[in-house]
């Protein structure tokens, strides 16, 4: 049994107050002959060159730079200040009357981009940000996906490198090989293999494993049941079940069985169709409703469903090729796969906490928060998977924020994500120990929530934590 205890509790970034030595102080920013202060940036490239073999032994960077482009200059300048000012010196320089525009000197990457031919036929990829989840990683074959349903073919070329034999919990023997396309179309969704120069691409490379729970094109219950707890005595983190059922209570006893032994999800069907299910939510499955290539619903709605992700006419492979399928057959098995991703990249995550990533990175279709419609959102892979970076510490810079000067102070904002708790913090001492909460109001705008900060308090550093609700 695995079991996680760590808080989710991310910094979203910091502000510093007064500059290091050796670069432009703040105050200095406003000084009308700035320009002659800076660098081209032939001559910053020049000077980066001369300084590389001390910089990449320096783990402790202190200073970086902001480009400006100065009005009658047609060089772009680099002007040094202190890291942790960067924010801030952006703001300021930005807003002379002189300065065309600012912007930090940020080291940029290359777009992860595979070579599977038919990505082009896979359109959810650009809907979900898939590339973007990509670059912090393309899943790992220690977390492994159940497919449970007819087996799928497990020697397909896009599937065979991420697919080990499963087992049958019908005829209770193990299963080697299969021939489904309803399975087959859902195992390349959750994990056909990335970058492997053929076909399509799934989610990530996490392991596939098929169970069989299947008579024919039929299931019993207590078949599902026993596939869930089969999987959950196999360290299978995460359980595809692209049936009917997700109100089944029996199955969501089997779901929290698996909770509790695996740390991991059960994810479900929507249910194809039109209107509206009076359906229970069971709170340890995840039932996905099926969206369209413009985030129209296309499945049935209620209670039961938690997300939405696209599933209609969506391109993957099939028992002895690629085709293109509908139904919220194929939107479960894409978020078991992004599911399955988010625990490669922090293997640490728990399930509550990935689960409170989708929902803070979900993009908010229908009515404000959840609704039974697209449930917590439809799911935005690039987004999560930025999140759970985060949450490993793989991402050392989250990216500007907003500052502006208000009547007693500064006004902070930054990007808001449903279900996650804000909080200002402030020191006197970027190395103090405890930060002190800061008093005040917080609103929220749209995408953004801000901060009024005070600057009479003494404080010389601030920063915003974001805490996942859960």
């Amino acid at each position: 049994m695995r079991r996680w205890h760590r808080s989710c509790v991310f910094v979203l970034f910091g502000l510093l107050a007064w500059a290091d030595a050796g670069a432009l102080r703040l105050s200095e920013l406003d000084r009308s002959d700035l320009a002659v202060l800076g660098q081209g940036l032939p001559e910053l490239r020049r000077a980066r060159r001369q300084s590389a073999r001390v910089r990449a032994a320096d783990t402790d960077v202190t200073t970086g730079e902001v480009l400006v482009k100065f009005r009658g200059q047609g060089q772009v300048l680099a002007l040094t200040v202190a890291a942790d000012d960067m924010v801030q010196a952006v703001e300021l320089v930005a807003a002379r009357s002189d300065v065309v525009f600012a912007e930090p000197n940020r080291r940029m990457q290359r777009q992860y981009i595979p070579s599977d031919p038919l990505l082009g036929y896979q359109w959810h990829h650009d809907v979900i940000g898939s590339a973007d989840a990509w670059e912090w990683g393309t899943g790992t074959s220690s977390v492994k996906v159940a497919i449970v349903d007819l087996p799928f073919n497990l020697f397909h070329p896009d599937l065979a490198a991420n697919s080990v034999s499963g087992w049958d919990v019908v005829n209770e023997v193990a299963v080697y090989s299969g021939d489904d396309n309803h399975a087959s179309i859902s195992a390349g969704l959750a994990a056909g293999v990335v970058n492997n120069a053929t076909g399509i691409a799934g989610a990530g490379n996490c392991t596939l494993v098929p169970v069989n729970n299947a008579i024919g094109s039929e299931s019993d219950i207590i078949y599902m049941d026993a596939a869930i707890r089969w999987a959950a005595d196999n360290d299978i983190r995460v359980v595809n079940l692209s049936w009917a059922g997700a109100d089944s209570p029996t199955l969501n006893l089997a779901a929290e069985y698996h909770r509790v032994e695996t740390d991991g999800v059960v994810v479900m069907a929507g249910v194809n169709g039109a209107g509206y299910l009076d359906y229970t939510n069971q709170p340890y499955i995840v039932a996905v409703s099926m969206t369209d290539n413009d985030d129209t619903l296309q499945s049935h709605y209620g209670s039961h469903i938690d997300f939405a992700a696209p599933g209609y006419q969506v391109y993957s492979t099939t028992a002895s090729g690629y085709a293109t399928g509908s139904g919220t057959s194929f939107a479960a098995p894409l978020v078991a796969g992004i599911l399955a991703s988010l625990f490669s990249i922090d293997p640490s995550l728990s399930a509550e906490h990935a689960l409170a990533v989708l929902k803070a990175t979900a993009v908010d279709l229908g009515p404000l928060g959840r609704d039974p419609y697209f449930g917590w959102g439809r799911v935005n892979y690039g987004a999560a998977a930025w999140l759970a970076a985060v949450a490993a510490g793989n991402v050392p810079d989250l990216g500007q924020q907003k500052f502006e000067t208000a009547d007693s102070g500064l006004k902070v904002s930054t990007d808001y994500h449903p279900g996650m708790a804000y909080t200002l913090m402030s020191a006197s001492n970027l190395n103090q120990a405890v930060w002190t909460k800061v008093a005040g109001v917080s609103n929220t705008n749209g995408p953004m929530i801000e901060f009024a900060i005070d600057t009479r308090d003494g404080a010389a550093f601030y920063r915003v934590v974001g805490e996942l609700e859960f």
